[in-house]
């Protein structure tokens, strides 16, 4: 009911206001050129001490710190643009702005993701939302994106596997580093298991901060299986 409200909302606010970009107004798109042009990529880091790091290879000294093995983070958070971008998705149910900032995020990757993926030894599986959670937003902005990059790239993608199952604290609400990691542990699990058996599984969010909620993740889809967990998200 909540996702039709919002589709029905969404085509009003189409007809009377049509798609702009958020940062200069000009009509037509919710990203124009000129301005999408100017926000800088970020370059491939450690997921744990960020320093830069070929291909999102995890550092040899960080490899025992995380279930992580390869982390792409496209853009800053502290941009403005993209700040501005996520929290519209996010938090103004502007649903639309998956595709720009989903064809973002897969340019950026064409220059640093690996080349020639076998798409049989890999899964995409976007961060889940709580039921509760969904049904307030309407939708999962991390499907969204996860499956704009799947079809890219022309690897599987599962949405029902990492299931979660714990209504939590919206993270960005919690400012203490070790409430957040406790707020969020033990929030998924794995269904059918077998799906993900010696898969490399790439995770995808919108956003990650101090990386709490991709670490949990990663860590109950090793321990059902996967043979390598990579992360993606659009910011940091």
């Amino acid at each position: 009911m909540r996702e039709t409200i919002l589709s029905t909302y969404q085509f009003i606010l189409d007809l009377l206001f049509p798609a702009a970009c958020i940062f200069c107004g000009r009509e037509g798109n919710y990203f124009c050129l000129n301005c999408a042009a100017k926000i800088p990529t970020n370059a491939p880091n450690c997921f744990v001490c960020q320093k830069r790091s070929p291909e999102g290879k995890i550092c040899r000294n960080c490899s025992r710190k995380t279930k992580i093995r390869r982390f792409f983070a496209g853009y800053h958070y502290e941009n403005e643009f993209i700040k501005k971008a996520i929290r519209k998705f996010k938090y103004n149910f502007i649903k639309d702005l998956s595709e720009p900032l989903g064809n973002l995020l897969v340019n950026f990757l064409k220059n640093y993701f690996p080349k020639n993926l076998e798409p049989e030894k890999f899964l995409i599986i976007p961060v889940p939302l709580s039921k509760q959670r969904y049904s307030w937003r309407g939708f999962n902005q991390s499907e969204l994106l996860a499956k704009i990059i799947a079809h890219n790239f022309r690897l599987p993608l599962e949405t029902e596997v990492l299931i979660r199952f714990k209504n939590t604290i919206p993270q960005a609400e919690i400012k203490n580093i070790e409430e957040r990691k406790e707020n969020i542990k033990n929030a998924f699990v794995v269904k059918k298991p077998e799906i993900i058996k010696n898969k490399i599984v790439i995770l995808v969010d919108d956003i990650s901060t101090i990386g709490a909620t991709l670490e949990e993740c990663a860590i109950i889809l090793k321990a059902a299986g996967a043979k390598q967990i990579w992360a993606i998200v659009v910011a940091r």
